[in-house]
């Protein structure tokens, strides 16, 4: 379903006093669009989507999930809910989990990455060489796998 394209017949239309114009479909959907152009399409079902005037795009599931897509950026951030890791997703493959305690993962497309954990950073290269970084950004200890970095 698309904010945009909505195929059934309007139940009714409201003008509301802060310039908000509301559809009221008959399957019982709702599209408002706002003095700023934002469009917010809700469904019964409870799913959820808005499109913001810079063209990015959130939408809420039933299930609490959340997609939220950076047009500009052009960037994809999806919240699984509480105690899962916001994930984003780059334009050039780069994924970043971020979790409730502040731990980053960051995989790059060259199959390095980087894990944020606990005041420390770790640098993981292609072939499985970690190195801790000190607070100068230097690689400073080469560790033998993940099993070793949070200890």
């Amino acid at each position: 379903t698309d904010v945009h394209h909505r195929h059934v017949p309007v139940h009714k239309e409201i003008n509301h006093p802060d310039g908000k114009k509301e559809k009221v479909f008959n399957d019982g959907a709702h599209l408002v669009t706002f003095p700023n152009g934002t469009l917010k399409l809700v469904l019964p079902s409870g799913y959820t989507q808005i499109r913001f005037p810079n063209e990015d795009t959130k939408e809420t599931f039933e299930n609490g999930k959340t997609v939220y897509n950076y047009s500009d950026s052009q960037i994809t951030q999806i919240s699984d809910g509480d105690d899962q890791p916001q994930k984003f997703y780059f334009s050039n493959s780069q994924l970043e989990l971020h979790y409730k305690d502040d731990t980053k993962e960051i995989f790059f497309a060259d199959d390095s990455a980087k894990l944020i954990a606990g005041g420390r950073e770790y640098n993981i290269l292609p072939d499985g060489q970690v190195y801790r970084v000190t607070s100068n950004k230097s690689p400073a200890v080469g560790l033998d796998g993940f099993r070793n970095l949070i200890d």
